[in-house]
């Protein structure tokens, strides 16, 4: 059994195998579990396969550092100045992104610190808080989750429509065309718990109702 009160391998040197295995594995699930928080949060079907796999990774090479250095000053410099060679190249436009990398790198270096307590309590407190967020009023998907755009003649049709096919749904923008009866209007909505963007956009386009109709996601949080 393992003393989860005392560190493992509280010098970096003789190094077991057993023990070695155990660590990474445990970054590695740990990880794991913060990249499929990250995707049941994200509430999208579009995202980065390799940021994901990024996720999971990273936790693995952060829990290896830490082993390795253990509480030897000599070879802490000798990591820094290797890993000081690698230069990321990669910019984050969502700061959601860099704290789901952080917490992976986080639970990682308590993996390897032997700090077993705080790397699993830790990144279940993160995962709990990142549940939370996900139904909070201020979620990014909490209250709208699509950019609606369409061309249509009747206002008042196309409200009936968005009032059986959306929970909720604002008006952005409305460009007038002076050269034909058709508008163009741009919505923020959220659709119905059991309606797809295929539905409402086939509704939208039956009998030829509405014209250049196009469903993106919200990017205002991005």
């Amino acid at each position: 059994m393992f003393d989860f009160s005392h560190p493992l391998v509280p010098t970096g040197q003789d190094i077991d195998f057993l023990n070695t295995t155990f660590t990474v594995f445990l970054s590695f699930l740990l990880s794991t579990l913060v990249a499929y928080i990250y995707v049941w949060t994200l509430q999208k079907t579009a995202y980065s396969r390799n940021y994901l796999q990024s996720i999971v990774l990273i936790s693995i090479i952060a829990c290896v550092i830490i082993l390795s250095v253990g509480d030897s000053i000599a070879r802490g410099v000798g990591i820094i100045a290797a890993v000081g060679i690698i230069r990321f190249r990669t910019n984050f436009k969502n700061p959601r992104d860099t704290i789901y990398l952080f917490a992976s790198l986080a639970a990682g270096i308590a993996c390897g610190s032997s700090a077993f307590i705080v790397a699993i309590e830790g990144t279940l407190c993160f995962a709990l808080a990142s549940i939370f967020l996900r139904y909070a009023s201020f979620s990014p998907v909490a209250y709208f989750d699509c950019i609606l755009s369409l061309q249509c003649a009747n206002p008042e049709q196309l409200n009936q429509i968005m009032q059986q096919y959306c929970k909720r749904f604002v008006l952005i923008d409305l460009k007038e065309n002076i050269k034909g009866p058709s508008n163009q209007y741009n919505f923020h909505i959220k659709r119905n718990k059991n309606i797809s963007n295929q539905q409402l956009i086939e509704a939208l386009q039956a009998n030829n109702f509405a014209q250049k109709v196009s469903i993106s996601e919200d990017q205002n949080d991005e």
